[in-house]
């Protein structure tokens, strides 16, 4: 694996219509009642955007793209989030016509549908730098492979159990293939896919899954020249009681496969006192360079190169969230000055253990966690903290929760001295997808606030509650007032306490209630802030957000408040 870097270039976000006249024929009037009744319901359902086919688009093309899910009005309104890329209603239900500027940037554009009884779920169309190639079925026979000319991106299904889908590709003596599965970490496909790579004979060379979370990714230098097959298939997201391939509508997945170039992950840091950014992965030279782009409102800044496939995230959100004002050190470097700090590096060989010294204050409590798993990587992290001079173990932990496998510890420093902190990997396992992030600060109590949704419906005089996750760090035992702010006309909300013990100490329930609100969609936030002992508010207020991916957090929520039906006139 080879890297190479690039100072960042941040840039600069009624169906049911009443009757004209009163119906004097009894049959006529019944009629239309049942005609407005049905109509009525249907408009009031709910709009579901799941998923477009296909998943992905080449830059500087136009396409038209299936948008799947439930549409009970055609055309509703669509929403983009990047100005690059066009994307527009057609007259055939579940259309869009979607075309992308020839220099936009990889990454996901977030696209929104609204009518006016509903929103739908952000959903994600990949932008790519290579060209789309679409499966043809059948090809899950080796004979029937569809064949690729790279760099290519596939799209395509699994659509009923017992699929899979194979592709022949083309390779040289000394080259070496990527193939990189995209369907369950950006797209929520709900499949554990595998990716085998196998000879024309059938004889499996490599098989790979869960890599970069449930999605698998081939690394494979070839030896000859020779024709070679890949082949995915897929489990169930949720292990059940079937045995043999899964397949369904929701199974769709993009492949990015090349014998180049090759982005797979990336980091920001400090060199030099400016900023670069870091890109890791296959094919990449020492002189490769990338770019950032921040064309996304939803997206973090994406790292990518035009001579590359591939593209990478790189989010903040985590350490923003705790610790703001976090310095990142380069790569590779193990003397820390000054807190609070992030450092990242990989566990590239067995039995590889990093070591960061720091200076430390008696009596201040410190604490040191790694992130890896959450954003998809394989890293099982340990975490051992030592005196520096003295070598006695201060602190250690392999699991900050439960089932996890993220590292986090927490230690008073009995003395001024320094400190050393070890990372390694719990059961000696390695490779270029071992990577992490550790943040390293001075302890102080905190608390987050998220929500297991962004958007919400509200009828008028029912009320609307919306449950609140509070998540208390490092020992936060104070009372919290959250609420509702910004809410539209006519729409009211009560502040809720959540107490230090209880039931209300890791969730509370806000309750919304319309009163005489105007129909539409209105963004509003919400909002906690900590209390002191005369229940005052204290300290910055911090915004719930909403996770929209394990890399992006929305701090916006949406309330709909639709049209109310109009009542049917009654035969005097």
């Amino acid at each position: 694996m080879r890297r190479s870097h690039h100072k960042l270039l941040v840039g600069a976000e009624s169906l049911a219509r009443r009757p004209r006249r009163l119906m004097q024929d009894t049959t006529r009037w019944v009629c239309w009642t049942m005609l407005a009744c049905v109509a009525t319901s249907l408009s009031a359902e709910t709009l579901q955007l799941d998923r477009f086919y296909p998943p992905v688009i080449a830059r500087g093309d136009a396409t038209t793209v299936t948008a799947e899910g439930k549409f009970p009005v055609w055309p509703p309104e669509v929403e983009a989030d990047r100005d690059d890329v066009s994307v527009k209603v057609d007259k055939e239900s579940g259309k869009l016509s979607v075309s992308v500027n020839a220099d936009a940037p990889p990454g996901a554009v977030w696209i929104r549908l609204r009518d006016q009884h509903s929103l739908s779920d952000l959903v994600p169309l990949i932008v790519s730098t290579a060209s789309v190639t679409l499966e043809t079925e059948p090809n899950a026979k080796r004979s029937e492979a569809d064949q690729l000319t790279l760099p290519t991106v596939v799209a395509g299904r699994l659509e009923k159990s017992g699929d899979s889908d194979a592709y022949r590709v083309s390779v040289k003596a000394g080259q070496r293939l990527v193939a990189s599965v995209t369907a369950h970490q950006v797209l929520r496909s709900p499949m554990d896919a595998v990716l085998q790579l196998s000879d024309v004979d059938g004889n499996v060379l490599i098989q790979s899954e869960d890599v970069r979370g449930f999605d698998p990714q081939i690394v494979y230098t070839s030896e000859r020249e020779t024709e070679l097959i890949l082949r995915i298939f897929a489990f169930p997201e949720t292990p059940n009681q079937t045995i043999g391939f899964a397949g369904s509508q929701a199974m769709v997945y993009a492949i990015d496969v090349t014998t180049g170039p090759f982005i797979d992950h990336a980091v920001s840091e400090k060199h030099s006192g400016s900023d670069r950014a870091i890109a890791f992965g296959h094919n990449l030279s020492d002189e490769f360079d990338v770019q950032l782009s921040n064309v996304s409102q939803h997206s973090p800044p994406t790292v990518y190169a035009d001579a590359s496939i591939g593209w990478a995230w790189l989010s903040d959100d985590w350490v923003s969230a705790v610790a703001p004002t976090a310095t990142r050190l380069a790569m590779g470097q193990s003397e820390i000055e000054s807190l609070p700090v992030v450092v990242c590096g990989h566990i590239l060989k067995p039995n590889q253990t990093d070591s960061y010294h720091m200076p430390v204050a008696a009596g201040i409590r410190y604490r040191a966690e790694v992130r890896s798993r959450p954003d998809g990587f394989l890293l099982d992290s340990k975490l051992v903290v030592v005196d520096s001079e003295s070598g006695k173990q201060i602190a250690s932990n392999d699991d900050i929760k439960r089932g996890g496998y993220d590292a986090g510890v927490e230690f008073t420093a009995e003395q001024e001295g320094r400190v050393e902190v070890r990372l390694s990997d719990t059961v000696n396992d390695s490779g270029p997808r071992h990577f992490y992030q550790l943040l390293i600060r001075a302890v102080t109590p905190g608390f987050q606030l998220s929500a297991a949704a962004d958007r919400f419906v509200i009828q008028p005089a029912t009320p609307l509650e919306i449950p609140i996750t509070i998540e208390r760090d490092s020992g936060f035992s104070g009372q919290l007032s959250i609420e509702a702010t910004e809410l539209p006309a006519g729409v009211t909300s009560a502040a809720v306490v959540s107490e230090p013990k209880g039931e209300t100490a890791k969730s509370v329930k806000l309750n919304l209630v319309a009163t005489d609100a105007a129909p539409g969609h209105y963004p509003f936030h919400i909002v906690g802030s900590a209390l002191d002992a005369d229940e005052k508010t204290k300290g910055d207020p911090q915004n719930s957000v909403f996770a929209l991916r394990p890399a992006i957090s929305l701090d916006t929520f949406w309330l709909t408040i639709p049209p109310q039906p109009t009542p049917t006139q009654k035969q005097p």
